[in-house]
């Protein structure tokens, strides 16, 4: 609940799961990875997803990120039904509003730091100037001021893992 103008309201959850089942096919056999998931996160609210190997955990956070889609449920990311936007749309969206950071990296090898944090800005259609700008402030931030121009090659893995967290940001 917040307070604004003396009212109190329910402030809409940034993630909202609704019921959401993951099944998948293979020939006549059906593997449901899980059923009737429900879950709200509010904003400024962490959360941890735990399990043991198998449980789903991956297929979760590639529904909640647009990556996947429900069997069935509804799934709300900031108030959108992500997944009732085009392939298109859904990519919009992820490089607007989500930043995912991997077990693995996946940062591009031919590529330093800098330009390793910018890709996702330029490609979201900001200016090169500003991508730039950001992405410096954002490994400034996680202390690779130093590394700008050092391809992942050259970076020790939890530099690697931070370029990462940058680029997600």
């Amino acid at each position: 609940m917040s307070k604004e103008n003396g009212n109190m309201h329910e402030t809409a959850p940034v993630i909202d799961c609704r019921q959401v089942t993951r099944t998948y096919s293979e020939g006549p056999e059906k593997l449901t990875i899980f059923s009737d998931i429900s879950l709200q996160v509010a904003a400024g609210e962490t959360v941890a997803i735990v399990g043991s190997s198998g449980a789903g955990k991956t297929t979760l956070l590639n529904l909640l990120g647009g990556l996947d889609r429900p069997s069935s449920g509804q799934i709300s990311i900031c108030g959108n039904d992500i997944h009732r936007l085009s392939e298109a749309g859904r990519a919009r969206f992820r490089n607007k509003h989500l930043g995912f950071v991997y077990q693995f990296h996946h940062l591009l090898p031919e590529f330093p730091a800098l330009e390793n944090v910018m890709m996702p800005c330029a490609l979201g259609g900001m200016a090169i100037s500003a991508a730039k700008k950001k992405a410096e402030g954002f490994l400034t931030q996680v202390g690779l001021a130093e590394r700008l121009a050092h391809k992942p090659g050259e970076l020790s893995g939890g530099e690697r893992q931070r370029v990462a967290i940058a680029r997600a940001w």
